[in-house]
Parts: structure tokens; C-alpha cells; sequence
């Protein structure tokens, strides 16, 4: 059996969509993004010397914000990815034959 296929950016753009929304790698590093913000905001307030209710506001705006958070990791890891994709993966863009035979695996690019 002989398969032929194209490979575009787009495809390499959707899969690593889908492996930001699927993998561990991904989910720990957005739990990370979010809890060095929690901090750096904590650390702001405590180096200004906060009164509490404006601490109170600052931890409410933050909760309200972290959605934001969570959705920029995605989008400023896709456009990174991007603009890397021409340069780093040359090779796997274009056309490729899987070829199946019964004996062997081969792949011609």
C-alpha cells in the first residue's frame, strides 16, 4: 500500500494546537504561568506596602483576569511557534509517500 499526503504549516500549526490542550507539558507549564503571576503580584504588594482592601481588590481583579491568563499561554505559544515553524521544521513540511509493504516501513520525502 502507498499512501501520499501534504503536509502544510497549518497541519503543524494544528497539531501542536492540540498537543497544548492534551499533554502534561502544557498543563504544567499554564499552572506555572499562572501561579509566577499570583506571586509576582503578591511580591508587588507586599514590596508597595499595600493596605488590605486594596490587596482584597488586587487578588479579586487578578481571579477575575486568570481566564485571560490561561487563554494568552496558548495564543503567545502558537505565534512563537509560528514564527520558529519555516525556520526549525523545513523538513517536515511538503510532500510525502508512505510506502507499506509487507516486509518493511519505508517513508520517502
Amino acid at each position: 500500500m502507498i499512501a501520499k499526503f501534504n503536509i502544510t504549516d497549518k497541519d503543524l500549526i494544528a497539531q501542536q494546537k492540540n498537543a497544548i490542550k492534551n499533554t502534561k507539558f502544557h498543563r504544567k507549564s499554564r499552572i506555572m504561568q499562572l501561579v509566577i503571576s499570583f506571586l509576582g503580584i503578591v511580591l508587588m504588594l507586599i514590596i508597595i506596602n499595600a493596605t488590605i482592601p486594596s490587596i482584597i481588590f488586587c487578588l479579586f481583579l487578578y481571579f477575575i483576569l486568570t481566564p485571560f491568563i490561561w487563554w494568552s499561554y496558548e495564543y503567545l505559544y502558537i505565534r512563537r511557534y509560528k514564527r520558529d515553524i519555516l525556520r526549525h521544521n523545513k523538513n517536515k513540511i511538503g510532500s510525502f509517500i508512505l510506502n507499506l509493504p509487507e516486509e518493511k516501513l519505508v517513508k520517502e520525502s
